[in-house]
This record gives C-alpha cells, sequence and structure tokens, in this order.
C-alpha cells in the first residue's frame, strides 16, 4: 500500500463545556478507538503495515464536518475517507449528515464507505456524469484509475428531467467515447434510483462522481435525492472535488 493514513476522532467542542473530566473521558476514548482501527488498519496491510498509520489526532471543532475538512487541510491529505450509515435511526442519520457536509466543504476527493462493505479489487469503475463545466477534471483522474488498478470505466448518465449544456455534452461525449466506450444514458426521473438500478446490474466495485465548487451543490447535497445516492448505491462511492 503506497499511502500513508491519519486517524482522526473529532468531537463537538460544546461536548467539553470546560470539563476536564470530559476531557480526561474523550482522550481515552480517543486511545481505544484510534488503537482499534490501528490493529485493524494493520492487520489488512500485512507486509505493508510498517508505518502506514502517521497519526492519531483527537479534534475539537464546531460542527464534526468542518473539524474533518480542517484537519485534512492542515496534514495536506490526498483523500478523506469516510463511513456512511443507512438513515434507520437518529443517529444513522446523523452520521449521514456528517458525510455529506464533509462531501460539501471539502476541496479534497472524499470516499465513502456503506456499512458492512467487505474489501475487494477495483475492477469496474462507473462513473456518474452530468457533463458539469469543469469535469475535465474528473475525466483526468478516471484514466489515471484505469490505468493503475487495470480497471474497466463505464460512462452512465441519468438524465433526471434536467437540462444539460449541448454543445458541451457533445464535446464530452465524444472524449469519452474515445477513452472508454459509450455513455450509458438512463431516462428516469430521479437520479438516485436510475443510479441504484443501474448498479444492480452492472458489477461495479466503485461508483464516482463529480462535484463542482461551487455554493450550489452545498445545497444539493442536503436535498433527500441527493443523500440517497450515497445510501442507495451500496458500494464504495468517490467523489472528486472540481478545481
Amino acid at each position: 500500500m503506497n499511502c500513508k493514513i491519519d486517524l482522526v476522532n473529532v468531537y463537538y467542542s460544546e461536548l467539553l463545556e470546560g470539563s476536564m473530566l470530559m476531557l480526561v473521558y474523550l482522550e481515552e476514548t480517543k486511545r481505544a478507538v484510534l488503537e482499534k482501527f490501528e490493529k485493524e488498519i494493520n492487520a489488512f496491510a500485512g507486509a505493508d503495515a510498517e508505518g502506514i498509520v502517521e497519526r492519531k489526532t483527537l479534534h475539537y471543532s464546531d460542527t464534526v464536518a468542518s473539524g474533518i475538512v480542517s484537519v485534512a487541510a492542515d496534514y495536506h491529505s490526498d483523500l478523506i475517507v469516510m463511513s456512511m450509515k443507512g438513515r434507520h435511526t437518529v443517529m444513522e442519520q446523523l452520521l449521514g449528515s456528517i458525510t455529506t457536509d464533509t462531501i460539501a466543504l471539502s476541496p479534497v476527493p472524499v470516499l465513502v464507505i456503506p456499512e458492512g462493505s467487505q474489501y475487494r479489487p477495483v475492477r469496474k469503475i462507473a462513473y456518474a456524469t452530468n457533463f458539469e463545466a469543469g469535469e475535465a477534471v474528473a475525466f483526468a483522474k478516471l484514466k489515471a484509475w484505469k490505468e493503475r488498478f487495470g480497471a474497466e470505466v463505464e460512462i452512465v448518465h441519468v438524465t433526471a428531467g434536467r437540462p444539460v449544456d449541448r454543445e458541451r455534452r457533445k464535446a464530452a461525449e465524444g472524449f469519452l467515447s474515445t477513452e472508454f466506450g459509450e455513455v450509458v444514458v438512463i431516462d428516469h426521473p430521479s437520479v438516485a434510483d436510475g443510479l441504484e438500478a443501474y448498479l444492480q446490474g452492472s458489477k461495479a466495485d466503485l461508483l464516482a462522481f463529480f462535484k463542482p465548487q461551487r455554493s450550489f451543490w452545498k445545497n444539493l447535497l442536503h436535498a433527500s435525492e441527493s443523500k440517497d445516492i450515497l445510501r442507495k448505491a451500496n458500494l464504495p462511492v468517490l467523489v472528486v472535488v472540481g478545481a
């Protein structure tokens, strides 16, 4: 594994409320939780485990999402990795919100791992496109991933009744068909449901999509349909950030 991993626990600053006892409790929790994750990572890495966990950090912030992004910026991280649970309980809904809030704020790609996922090699990447301006950044990364993993890449577009710039779409489809093959177009009123139906028969190991750097995306991520994309995917999702 050619990487270094920083393990981070983020807590609300309000939890402390000036209490030294709470601080001591959180410090003890940090050691127990982070050491558990370190052991699991080392076991997974096997022969490459030596020094793979570089830092273990307990961070306090006004919000968990902003704390995660702040630590990632301080550490010059290339990728944020988070878990994603379903929405069956209040806590699971909260965790889902933290994940989408982190995606909205993050300047680096975010890899979201659904609960209960088992590791498997990345042999097929499904990339969901809406032919956004600036999406060439993601297309370049796709080409690199294809070569790095030796993976097949399939491009999918769910219409969802949303207008797309015709010239931009035409140019993107020309490039994509040359690099990855024809774009799979799904006519469905819901992006989340359309992608879910596609993924059930695609045998993809990873879903990726592009996040433009604009305030509109922050609002979009809080919509129920956008959260459902992450929840319904049922496989790791990589969100690529625009320049």
